[in-house]
């Protein structure tokens, strides 16, 4: 079993507006739920998404969730990996259910400089149709702990 000394802590939140989607296909970044992560040569993070007031304004239908590490080339995305995803459905039209993500990231820094640096973001679409809404109530948080190293 692996474990990993917890060196540093990185937060990032939203709150106070109501956004929403109803696009189905295509992963849109939550603003403000972004984590730069250190130019070192390698790191492990335990990463938790946490939305707690979203809902979907039909029944039967929800919202998927998702954390990627995002590579950068300089100030260009290079590319998206998937860490983890969870989705709700909701049974009734506009009934409120939180979700919290729990995933892990780890990432080697491109010894060909390729890939300049790496960031943690939030992603959300609406599931299965109507509209997905994240609400003003509490805090919605992306956080990582974890160690880099080199």
């Amino acid at each position: 079993m692996d474990s990993y000394p917890i060196h540093q802590f990185r937060f990032a939140w939203r709150s106070g507006t109501q956004i929403s989607t109803n696009d189905l296909s295509n992963w849109i970044d939550i603003a403000g739920l972004f984590l730069s992560l250190p130019d070192f040569a390698s790191g492990a993070f335990l990463v938790t998404l946490t939305v707690p007031d979203t809902w979907n304004d039909k029944s039967s239908c929800g919202a998927n969730f998702r954390v990627t590490l995002r590579a950068f080339r300089e100030a260009t995305v290079w590319g998206d990996s998937e860490l983890g995803q969870g989705f709700y459905f909701s049974a009734n039209a506009n009934q409120r259910v939180p979700i919290s993500l729990v995933c892990k990231a780890e990432y080697v820094t491109d010894p060909n400089k390729i890939v300049t640096n790496y960031a943690l973001v939030a992603q959300w679409r609406a599931c299965e149709g109507g509209r997905a809404y994240i609400g003003p109530k509490g805090l919605t948080t992306l956080a990582a702990v974890g160690d880099t190293t080199g």
